[in-house]
């Protein structure tokens, strides 16, 4: 029987993301592992969030939100202006920045809604990155704790977006770091207030105070004895003080899903 620990949030804000910024961080070796990616909404909005990398089987694919790829706003409904092309950007062997097209039509086109009590806020998109471009994939982090009750600080990076930056600024920004606590037990389920949905697929993690959009899609670091372990991706900001992320286990059904393409 699963035991379950309620989350009180009352509701979920997509693209909205939020968490607890620090100015530096004792584990800046893991800012590399999270990159930029942005689309043009109009001419003066930008899609903003943050994505990593996954290597199997010689393929890389790149993970993230899946509000991210369809553009999905928190009532369900769909931002009538989204773009059908996000810009991942990488650096190549000079350090030089490389905007790679990603083109997320096919996942616009689906019109499924949404619903974080049942579906993984994340998906799996296969990419071909050139081969003077090096980049990190998180892999090696992809394994279980060994005391799911040992998981309580993450650490995070991501883009957080502002309105009073300008693409030239914000695409050129660095990672910023976050740390932050599990917020329930990870070893129980979520149950929803409102509808008794019990949760298997999400987490929280707290969130005080809050900072500006852009880690949606963000990979999470658990930090469990200094040793580090693949701890998901950032989802849904949760009223004030309270995040959404998506359990680390639901990465290996979507990467599965398009290997079996």
């Amino acid at each position: 029987m699963i035991r379950i620990k309620l989350c009180l949030a009352l509701g979920v804000m997509f693209i909205s993301i939020h968490l607890f910024s620090q100015e530096s961080s004792s584990y800046d070796s893991l800012k590399k592992y999270s990159y930029l990616i942005y689309g043009e909404v109009n001419a003066n909005g930008y899609a903003l969030g943050t994505c990593s990398f996954f290597r199997i089987n010689k393929k890389i694919f790149l993970i993230t939100a899946l509000h991210t790829l369809t553009g999905q706003n928190d009532d369900g409904s769909r931002h009538p202006n989204y773009p059908d092309t996000l810009h991942l950007r990488v650096k190549n062997e000079n350090g030089e920045a490389v905007f790679i097209p990603i083109d997320i039509v096919k996942f616009k086109k689906d019109k499924t809604v949404l619903r974080s009590e049942s579906d993984a806020d994340m998906n799996a998109v296969e990419v071909t990155i050139p081969g003077d471009i090096q980049v990190f994939s998180i892999e090696k982090f992809y394994k279980p704790v060994p005391d799911c009750h040992a998981i309580k600080n993450v650490v995070v990076y991501g883009y957080p977006g502002s309105n009073r930056l300008s693409k030239t600024q914000f695409i050129v920004q660095n990672p910023v770091p976050a740390t932050s606590n599990v917020a329930n037990d990870f070893c129980y389920a979520l149950q929803w207030p409102e509808t008794k949905a019990v949760d298997t697929i999400n987490y929280t993690i707290a969130n005080k105070p809050p900072m500006s959009p852009g880690f949606s899609g963000a990979p999470i670091f658990f930090v469990v004895n200094s040793k580090i372990f693949f701890g998901g991706i950032l989802s849904a900001a949760m009223g004030e003080s309270i995040i959404l992320a998506v359990r680390p286990e639901n990465l290996a059904a979507k990467v599965n899903v398009q290997l079996k393409r």
